[in-house]
């Protein structure tokens, strides 16, 4: 048995468009901006088309109409993705973690021995007497 995992690519002449939009398809994240960008493209190829249509109808025309479209798709995503990491790094607040100087002299050996143990947790053994557990 065998199971089909994406579109069938139709060749060159469809220049793969048909093949990734459809594979992208089975992906919601993918799908989403591939719809977004192919929108903005073709929305740009249209409109270069409709302002410059005294040009005529070559196929050098349509070629420059369309590099036109995918500049400013392309320049939409570079736009999106920026946007995105500036975002990123505003919100993200998270402080670098502060580690003291260690220094050992023979001051600071003897003050950390006066100091009391921290109390890690508290147990109560098999006669009901509580025992104190300490990092010492």
């Amino acid at each position: 048995m065998s199971r089909v995992t994406g579109p069938r690519c139709y060749g060159d002449r469809d220049g793969h468009v048909s093949c990734s939009s459809g594979r992208r398809a089975n992906d919601p994240r993918g799908s989403i901006g591939t719809a977004l960008l192919n929108t903005i493209a073709t929305s740009a190829t249209a409109a270069y088309l409709a302002s410059h249509a005294a040009q005529g109808r070559s196929p050098a025309f349509a070629k420059k109409a369309m590099l036109e479209g995918f500049v400013t798709a392309g320049t939409w995503a570079a736009g999106i993705l920026l946007a995105g990491a500036l975002i990123v790094a505003v919100l993200m607040n998270t402080p670098r973690p502060k580690h003291p100087a260690v220094t050992q002299d023979a001051e600071s050996a003897g003050a950390a021995e006066d100091t009391e143990p921290a109390l890690l947790f508290t147990a109560t053994d098999l006669d009901g007497n509580t025992v104190l557990i300490t990092d010492r």
